[in-house]
């Protein structure tokens, strides 16, 4: 063996080693956060699967004019959202945004997001970090069904789509996997 083909087997390793010592340590990361279920709204399914991922619409996306929230919010700030248990498994309500990620208690989340509107009214819309996930072609096509069936059903209807997010300390969430219908799928990655 050469000299250059030494050297090009040398980065080649260590190139590898790099992919699986990132993907080891967002797996530690995963596992020592607190995991939570968020209802994942039906995305129009034309745009829903792109190569092998899912497009993921975390709910709740808005804040009613009346939640407490720090001045001046604009397109783009960064803040947290302070959240609270709203009954059905995966159904949140925001209790406050804050600039800091704050709880009250054991059952309550706080999550970075960032804001994308605040309308006249005093609505404010913001959207969670993650937005997709990644899977192999067969669970990716599952749930891509799941969302379009989702997206057929009455307003009323359960949620068939779920997000199950790994909440770490300072609020920013990874996602960890899918439930659809009550059946996990989880990122191998």
């Amino acid at each position: 063996m050469t000299r250059r083909q030494i050297a090009l087997a040398a980065l080649g390793a260590a190139m590898i080693a790099l992919l699986v010592g990132a993907a080891g340590a967002h797996q530690a990361r995963i596992a020592a956060a607190r995991e939570a279920l968020v209802i994942s709204e039906a995305v129009d399914p034309r745009e829903l699967l792109v190569g092998h991922y899912a497009r993921l619409a975390l709910q709740p996306a808005t804040a009613d004019p009346d939640v407490p929230r720090p001045a001046g919010l604009s397109s783009g700030s960064a803040v947290f959202a302070r959240l609270a248990p709203a009954g059905a498994p995966g159904a949140w309500r925001v209790k406050a945004l804050t600039a800091t990620p704050q709880t009250e208690s054991p059952e309550e989340l706080s999550v970075a997001v960032t804001i994308q509107f605040v309308d006249d009214d005093g609505r404010v819309s913001f959207r969670w970090g993650p937005d997709r996930i990644y899977l192999d072609q067969t669970e990716a096509e599952a749930v891509q069904e799941a969302a379009r069936r989702a997206f057929d059903a009455a307003p009323d209807a359960p949620a068939r789509v779920k997000a199950i997010l790994a909440v770490e300390a300072d609020g920013t969430t990874l996602v960890k996997g899918v439930e659809i219908d009550g059946k996990r799928v989880e990122t191998r990655w």
